[in-house]
């Protein structure tokens, strides 16, 4: 038995990953998806000073407070920076950054996910966690999975940065599914499948 912690990304919660949990149960594994502070179905709890290290302070307190051992960690999207100590930066001066448009395939899903999407707070996305040393010299397995059903832009971006780098590197397992950005909700057998291997 595995025990899965699932991070979900910006502008959403833990309610992102309700399709992909059932799959994982079902298979014996326990699956813990903890909700980012200010955002989700924690909105109620956002501020100016919500940033990176809260998020990560949230992974890291259920993962302590569990008792959880032997983890397989997902960072979907944003949640890959809090998983693995990433930033972005430059996304404007407010200190909530409204929802970006996503596509869904199925309408019913867009509606229902759309109606519990949360500005996100900017201090997220510009601060820097600091690792010890590169993520590849600590001694468990990364896997990158890319979503492929968008084209690649001229200028890359950094989630096509981060799967080049994966793709490339012998301390990367790397895996692609083809659908838009939101695997979860458009692919999420497909998710939970590459998950098992993991185990």
């Amino acid at each position: 038995m595995a025990v899965f912690v699932l991070v979900h990304g910006a502008w959403g919660g833990a309610h992102g990953f309700r399709k992909v949990r059932g799959p994982l149960r079902a298979a014996g594994h326990e699956v813990f998806t903890p909700s980012l502070t200010g955002i989700g179905e924690r909105a109620h709890l956002t501020s100016p000073q919500v940033c990176l290290t809260t998020h990560v302070t949230d992974v890291v307190n259920t993962v302590l407070y569990e008792d959880l051992l032997d983890i397989v960690l997902l960072g979907f999207s944003y949640g890959g920076f809090v998983g693995t100590g990433y930033g972005v930066t430059g996304l404007g001066r407010d200190w909530l950054v409204p929802p970006l448009p996503r596509e869904f395939d199925d309408p019913a899903e867009a509606a229902w996910a759309g109606a519990r999407r949360t500005p996100h707070p900017v201090g997220c996305f510009t601060e820097p966690v600091r690792l010890a040393r590169p993520l590849e010299d600590y001694p468990f397995t990364r896997t990158y999975i890319k979503a492929t059903g968008e084209p690649r832009p001229e200028a890359g971006g950094p989630f096509w940065a981060a799967a080049d780098r994966a793709k490339a590197s012998p301390a990367w397992r790397y895996r692609e599914i083809a659908t838009n950005h939101m695997i979860a909700s458009n692919r999420p057998e497909d998710l939970a499948r590459l998950l098992l291997e993991l185990t």
